[in-house]
């Protein structure tokens, strides 16, 4: 298949099809037209591991970062996915391709922990532009209902986006963690509120089976509603992202007293020192509060 035919139909994919921004697919499409204009590509034949190696290797001599050159591959292994999803490739070899580590101070500032009250700000601030947007309107109530999971389940925003209805159980108030960092395919407990939101959410847009159950977020999206709910992006050398909703369920049940195996088995570490040592979050407000009036 000839690029100039492939990348517009894959595009069109993404968008008609996946329901992604159309936005973030049209820059997608720019950097494999950007790559085969590089390198010659002409037709899907073309993209070969050996080919994105040599790629690759043009980019970081070009002084690119490691996250930026896995950033574009990550666009050319989806187009091989796709690839072989209409029947052009019997298997995708691009997903065998290694792009460069990323080194820590490509990484910018980590994740910290989004506090309960800073999650029921932000999604008001979805419900709202859901609501009176037209962009947004025409995809439900998907950033509230998304916004709302991830803090309540821990759910890590890969695994959000992996889950399909047949793995949610309403009635049974559980999930099944199908693409998990671990593999293991757990299942966790929901709330009553959550499995409502849920139901609402499924409901309204008619899923069934094995349909994806939430639309794809961007972090861009993410951070315009921080910046409506008066969230700031950034604290303490800290940044607001996807993760900030994992990181912050696991303080919040830390610091209102669960007990510490109770949340290893929630946030579902295969340590209890990973969840102490990564994930919870102590602010020297509450150390103070702690040791205000003294232990005698």
């Amino acid at each position: 298949m000839w690029l100039e035919r492939a990348i517009p139909d894959f595009e069109g994919y993404r968008v008609q099809v996946l329901r992604l921004d159309p936005y973030n697919c049209r820059k997608g499409s720019f950097v494999i037209e950007a790559a085969a204009e590089l390198m010659n590509w002409r037709s899907t034949n073309d993209l070969t591991p050996p080919a994105c190696v040599e790629w690759l290797g043009k980019l970081g001599a070009a002084g690119l970062s490691g996250a930026t050159m896995r950033n574009r591959m990550s666009q050319i292994r989806a187009m091989g996915k796709w690839l072989v999803q209409v029947g052009e490739w019997d298997a995708n070899p691009l997903r065998e391709v290694q792009t460069p580590k990323v080194r820590m101070s490509d990484k910018g500032a980590g994740a910290r922990a989004f506090t309960r009250d800073e999650v029921k700000r932000l999604i008001e601030a979805a419900r709202v532009a859901e609501g009176s947007h037209a962009a947004a309107r025409r995809f439900g109530a998907c950033r509230s209902t998304l916004y709302h999971t991830l803090f309540e389940t821990g759910l890590r925003y890969g695994e959000a986006m992996g889950l399909r209805v047949c793995d949610v159980d309403l009635a049974g108030r559980v999930i099944r963690v199908v693409k998990d960092k671990a593999g293991r395919g757990d299942r966790i407990p929901i709330g009553p509120g959550t499995a409502a939101v849920l139901a609402a959410w499924i409901a309204d847009r008619g899923l069934t089976g094995r349909d994806p159950v939430f639309l794809r977020v961007s972090h861009r999206t993410l951070v315009r509603d921080m910046k409506r709910a008066g969230i700031p992006r950034e604290v303490a050398g800290q940044a607001g992202q996807w993760h900030c909703f994992r990181k912050g369920i696991v303080t919040h049940y830390l610091r209102n007293g669960a007990d510490l195996k109770t949340v290893q088995k929630l946030a579902r570490h295969a340590s209890a020192k990973t969840t102490l040592d990564h994930y919870y979050q102590l602010d020297d407000g509450a150390v103070r509060a702690t040791i205000g009036s003294g232990a005698l």
